[in-house]
């Protein structure tokens, strides 16, 4: 039987983020940008099937899904064994393995107050015996070697975690960059600056690094042989992308080289200029720059370019301020007033002016591919500017002076604040 073939050293991605990365170091960065490198070069026991909608879990250093017990608070992951971090100096020129305990050190650094891990909420109070952590003196030097009842190494390749009780979104934790595995001996080697020397298990290491301006990452020539496979029932558009890859050697490519653009319209021109190789979610104001009644214009047809179509894990919202003078509160004509703005908001004539038509009207919460979204689900929130008059007119909210404008129930001004984003 053929071994796949390694990644090819002569391709190279050329990508781009839209501002400057944090530290480099799991538990203490934050932002997408900066996270989508950290789950390159780290990895977290569990990892997302490519594929598979709605989103699904999958294996990503264990040996399978993890058992679960105790009426879903005990979880038992069986790590695989060699698994090795990119060689550094801190490991003194010995190959280090991955291993339960790295788990066990890694999630601990989350608890550690002189981090001030932005990520503390997902441990917080969750795990059997963390009080010895969450309670301990705000001075005290943070004691990592501390048994921890709810986060065990039972032995070199078993981590059992314990929790509290049933946590519906646990084992999606264990799939998020914040989880993945860092070597103790690279924190204590780098202490403060561990951020600056990312040393992982992922398929890329940091070949070099210019703070706020650009990355190269290189694949692991050590990491473990990891081999694409796509189960049955894919969407169609997605098929032919599973057959391109199915059996291959992941990763397919010799490196990425990641250029912070922090102006849209710079991101655009660079991708039709050819320095990036892919633009994704493309700014609605600058949409008609490559489309053309919703459909990519010919040029960039002819050139290769491809349109691909797809809705983010992403939904936008407004938000209503419970305890504003004017707004909150539970009396009816305050229920009134919100459910008069909801009302009036045109959905429709927002996506086509304000996103170029490159957005679908929410429904719930949910975007589609999530777990849970029904595509025939209806809100009861519809645009209906009737409605919202009459609801108004009928609990007092009438321009009572004549000056086109609606006065509140107690005849003062109808002032409304509203908080929002800066443009681009």
């Amino acid at each position: 039987m053929r071994h796949a073939a390694a990644a090819d050293p002569s391709k190279v991605l050329h990508v781009f983020i839209t501002s400057g990365e944090s530290t480099l170091d799991p538990a203490a960065a934050s932002g997408t940008n900066t996270l989508s490198i950290i789950e390159n070069i780290f990895d977290s026991l569990l990892r997302y099937d490519y594929l598979a909608r709605p989103v699904k879990l999958q294996a990503n250093t264990t040996t399978g899904m993890p058992v679960v017990s105790d009426g879903d608070t005990t979880y038992t992951f069986h790590i695989r064994p060699g698994i090795y971090f990119t060689p550094d100096p801190a490991f003194a020129g010995k190959r280090r393995e991955l291993t339960a305990q790295d788990y066990v050190y890694s999630f601990k650094r989350i608890y550690d107050p002189a981090l001030k891990s932005p990520w503390l909420f997902l441990f917080d109070g969750k795990l059997v015996g963390d009080e010895v952590y969450t309670q301990a003196p705000a001075q005290a030097v943070f004691a990592y070697d501390r048994p921890l009842a709810g986060l065990q190494a039972t032995d070199r390749y078993t981590l059992r975690i314990r929790l509290k009780q049933a946590d519906p979104q646990f084992l999606f934790k264990m799939a998020m960059p914040a989880t993945g595995a860092v070597a103790r001996e690279v924190i204590d080697a780098y202490a403060a600056q561990a951020g600056a020397h990312p040393v992982g298990t992922g398929p890329f290491l940091m070949q070099q690094w210019r703070r706020s301006s650009k990355m190269i990452l290189t694949a692991n020539p050590g990491f473990r042989q990891t081999i694409f496979h796509a189960e049955s029932g894919l969407d169609l558009d997605d098929r032919p992308i599973a057959a391109a890859l199915e059996g291959k050697r992941l990763p397919l490519i010799g490196g990425v080289e990641v250029t912070v653009v922090e102006e849209e319209q710079a991101r655009v021109l660079g991708f039709l200029g050819r320095e990036f190789d892919y633009i994704e979610q493309l700014p609605p104001s600058l949409a008609d720059m490559v489309l053309s009644n919703g459909k990519l214009k010919p040029a960039l047809v002819r050139q290769g370019i491809r349109l691909a179509l797809f809705s983010p894990l992403q939904t936008y919202y407004m938000w209503m301020n419970m305890e504003d003078p004017v707004i909150g509160g539970y009396g009816r004509q305050r229920i009134a007033l919100r459910r008069a703005i909801s009302l009036s908001y045109n959905r429709t004539e927002d996506i086509a002016i304000s996103e170029r038509g490159l957005a679908l009207p929410a429904q719930s919460p949910l975007p589609p591919n999530v777990l849970g979204y029904d595509a025939t689900y209806r809100s009861d929130a519809q645009y209906d500017i009737g409605l919202a008059r009459a609801l108004l007119d009928h609990f007092g909210y009438t321009d009572r002076d004549g000056d086109g404008y609606r006065e509140a129930p107690d005849g003062k001004p109808l002032t409304l604040v509203m908080h929002t984003i800066a443009s681009g």
